[in-house]
């Protein structure tokens, strides 16, 4: 209801204002009714009226200095009628100027006169909330523009940077973003458990979670030290700070983590990783210092545990790899239909990765290589083949125990489907498959696929279309698309590394066969679908 406060000195006045309409049906909620302006003044700030009718000629405060006063009450917004007699013109006048609605003759004022000027004033409140509502959303549009634009250019910095430096720092000046050209350093914070923690429900909002998290960051940050945070992908961010004074040593920079692990916990209940970079100098360095961050992180691997810490101490040897003797004694397995020997093997190789500091994404991608073949020779077969479930609870795990488990379920599976009652395909093209999806990052010819199955070209080109109805390069071009368009829901690969991992070198030639199959080109496709994401 629309609260109307009345000021007059005259009782009589008073008690006939409040008898002379049924204000309730009509919408409005009689708050009171004030003697003079200074009674008025009171009621005011303890009521916030919508619509004060006041007389003019009152004690202690009058009428036009009670409209002055009120002008100077930030929050009161209310509309303002005047009651007047006979041959007070000149201050109605002046009431008006003052900002008065409108005003009411008293000695001839009627019940229609009196709800004529307050639909006159509600009307004008109504039209006011509207115009500021629409002023309030466009504020807000405005902000989450900018705040998605900075985002979409950190994105970009660190992942895909087509922008040369002098763009980049065009860009970056426009977007109000603030680096220490000197030096700086970086907190890449990735939130821990994360499908688990999303999955909760508490944070079905994406923009209320990232305000929180920068927030409680910005709180623990001296109010003299410049901050610029951002969401790089669903479940990481950083936040970039100068390298001086207090977070100018290992120590205060350490310390400054670990508080922000702590109040991200006790406020939010999220548990999160930060690694802190080594200090750079400027905005094209950002880029190097995150990625390092990120891959530093993968240290989480090997832990029962969330962590903190300094990327160099995260020391992979790049150079040591899964040995083939071990991946062929789980092929053994595979082909024995041992299943729990398969999986000590696993526990062997991890205990192998982790002595010799293997890069977890290597060990990763290692064994879903081998489930990848165990798949293919499963799909040559009723098209059995992993669930996308099983293989993103691999693919996404975050530690080796959720990797395992991943494994023991997808081992599961294919105990159940990997042996079909009859092959779809006769053995020779079952090869030619299994080639293309073991081979499907490098370079395949049909010279190749001849050799591996010993047969003359032109006639495993005739025999392949015959019993696929597709020509071997079609069919490849299908596997390689089919790929692609998964590798591109990874914010980690540019489109060029994706090209890459399917065998295309030519990203030209790539972006064409992409276009052709799915109408969309390779960058549109990614950008369309973190937008989708990006969507509360």
């Amino acid at each position: 209801m629309i609260k109307v406060l009345v000021v007059d000195d005259e009782k009589i006045m008073r008690i006939g204002l409040k008898m002379m309409i049924p204000w309730e049906q009509h919408g409005y909620e009689w708050i009171g009714a004030a003697d003079d302006g200074e009674a008025a003044l009171a009621m005011v700030k303890q009521h916030d009226p919508d619509i004060l009718i006041t007389d003019l000629q009152m004690p202690k405060i009058n009428g036009l200095e009670l409209i002055q006063k009120l002008r100077e009450i930030a929050h009161f917004q209310g509309k303002i009628i005047v009651l007047s007699n006979h041959g007070e013109y000149n201050l109605v006048r002046e009431a008006m100027k003052l900002g008065a609605l409108d005003y009411l003759l008293k000695v001839t004022l009627k019940p229609d006169d009196l709800l004529d000027i307050l639909k006159k004033a509600a009307s004008e409140l109504s039209s006011e909330k509207e115009d500021k509502e629409i002023q309030r959303q466009k504020a807000v549009a405005q902000v989450e523009n900018l705040m998605l634009a900075r985002k979409n250019f950190f994105r970009e910095l660190v992942y895909d940077n087509y922008l040369s430096e002098r763009e980049t720092m065009m860009q970056a000046q426009k977007l109000h973003i603030q680096i220490d050209s000197e030096q700086s350093f970086l907190l890449y914070i990735t939130i821990d458990a994360y499908d688990k923690t999303m999955g909760s429900g508490k944070w079905t909002n994406r923009q209320s979670l990232n305000f929180s998290i920068c927030n409680i960051i910005s709180e623990l940050v001296s109010d003299s030290f410049f901050m610029e945070f951002s969401e790089i992908s669903d479940r990481d961010y950083f936040a970039i700070l100068p390298n001086h004074r207090k977070y100018d040593s290992d120590a205060g920079k350490l310390q400054l983590a670990k508080r922000i692990t702590e109040m991200l916990q006790l406020y939010l209940n999220l548990v999160v990783n930060v690694v802190i970079s080594n200090p750079f100098a400027g905005l094209l360095q950002v880029r190097e210092a995150y990625l390092a961050c990120k891959c530093a992180a993968g240290l989480r691997f090997y832990k029962h545990h969330s962590l903190v810490f300094h990327a160099r101490e995260a020391a992979f040897n790049t150079g040591k790899a899964i040995l083939p003797s071990q991946l062929e004694e789980m092929r053994k397995h595979i082909q024995l239909g041992a299943m729990e020997g398969l999986i000590d093997c696993l526990d062997d190789i991890y205990q192998y990765a982790e002595e010799r500091c293997v890069h977890p994404a290597q060990f990763q991608k290692t064994i879903v290589a081998l489930i990848d073949e165990w798949e293919s020779a499963s799909a040559q077969h009723e098209y059995h083949v992993l669930p996308e479930q099983d293989r993103k609870q691999l693919e996404k795990a975050e530690n080796f125990s959720d990797f395992r488990s991943a494994f023991v379920q997808a081992v599961g599976y294919f105990r159940q489907y990997a042996i079909p009652s009859s092959p779809k395909y006769r053995k020779e093209i079952r090869t030619v498959i299994e080639f293309m999806l073991k081979h499907m990052d490098q370079k395949i010819t049909l010279g190749m696929i001849a050799n591996e199955v010993n047969m003359n070209e032109s006639y495993l080109a005739r025999l392949f279309k015959t019993e696929t109805g597709r020509t071997i390069v079609n069919f490849l071009n299908e596997l390689r698309m089919e790929k692609a368009k998964e590798l591109l829901k990874n914010p980690d690969l540019s489109v060029k590394s994706v090209s890459e991992l399917i065998g295309i070198s030519d990203q030209f030639y790539f972006n064409r066969l992409f276009n052709k199959t799915y109408g969309t080109n390779p960058t549109e496709f990614k950008k369309s679908h973190f937008r989708s994401q990006d969507r509360p």
